[in-house]
């Protein structure tokens, strides 16, 4: 995948310190083992700057495709597994945006999420429905 948001960010910020990228791109799937490393370098970026300049909140910003339920589910996952990160930062809250071009369209069609359509809203992650198939 190309990050193309980084190249944005980085143009436009020069000289700024306090932004980690990811190198692969993606804090939402499989790929994301980096995302809790990040947040580290920047919690010991925080430490050497010190009480006065160090950092207060970190944003993770997420692509408008990604699934902010696997990020909700990294910091779960180090609180479970008692990480020594997860003494210094917790996730706090999160925002979803959503297209306001089409939302009231769906929301008042009647529509509802079903299963078939949608498995990640009523399977945890690798979980299967019990009419696949594959289960047997």
């Amino acid at each position: 995948s190309v990050n193309i948001d980084s190249k944005l960010i980085a143009s436009s910020t020069e000289g700024a310190s306090g932004m980690v990228e990811l190198q692969n791109g993606c804090a939402c799937c499989s790929l994301s083992e980096e995302l809790l490393g990040s947040v580290s370098e920047l919690v010991m970026l925080s430490d050497l700057k010190g009480d006065d300049e160090g950092f207060h909140h970190i944003v993770i910003e997420l692509s408008g495709v990604a699934d902010p339920k696997s990020v909700r589910a990294k910091f779960q996952e180090a609180v479970l597994y008692d990480m020594p990160l997860m003494q210094r930062v917790h996730l706090d809250t999160m925002v979803t945006v959503i297209d306001c071009s089409s939302f009231l369209d769906y929301i008042t069609s009647g529509k509802t999420a079903t299963p078939n359509e949608t498995p990640e809203l009523f399977y945890r992650d690798g979980e299967k429905p019990p009419s696949d198939p594959s289960n047997d």
